[in-house]
């Protein structure tokens, strides 16, 4: 492995000041960050997230009429094309809850629509019905 070279040593930065190269345009109000960029024909995304632990939830539905014509809503969670899981240290941490609910905003369901928007307006406007689990308390 080759050696770290002198200006990322940590005998060269600790307790010294940093020039970050970005501080300018942060203190101006210019930086750009991944939510300022725009891209056509991109969709977005929206988690829902559950308001309540531990409980199942065996249906997720929008409301009658549900965002506007225009809104490109595509569609929740189910039945994506990848393995429910979030690979982090080991493969053990869904995505979506798949079929009980462990904890207060664990995301259930998701969707996208044409815009910012349509996302958020769609996100308001889902009704899932829950089952409420016993808790189990540790004392």
């Amino acid at each position: 492995m080759a050696p770290l070279s002198r200006a990322v040593r940590a005998e060269n930065a600790v307790g010294r000041g940093v020039t970050r190269l970005d501080a300018e345009a942060k203190i101006k109000g210019q930086a750009r960050y991944a939510d300022d960029l725009v891209f056509p024909e991109v969709l977005h995304g929206k988690a829902i997230h559950s308001d309540r632990p531990p409980c199942t939830h065996p249906s997720s539905r929008f409301e009658p009429g549900f965002g506007p014509p225009q809104s490109g809503l595509r569609g929740n969670g189910e039945g994506h094309p990848r393995k429910n899981c979030v690979p982090i240290i080991y493969e053990d941490m869904p995505l979506l809850a798949e079929e009980v609910v462990r904890y207060v905003s664990e995301p259930i369901a998701l969707l996208a629509a044409e815009t910012r928007e349509d996302a958020e307006e769609a996100g308001k406007l889902a009704r899932i019905e829950y089952e409420d689990l016993p808790a189990v308390l540790i004392l």
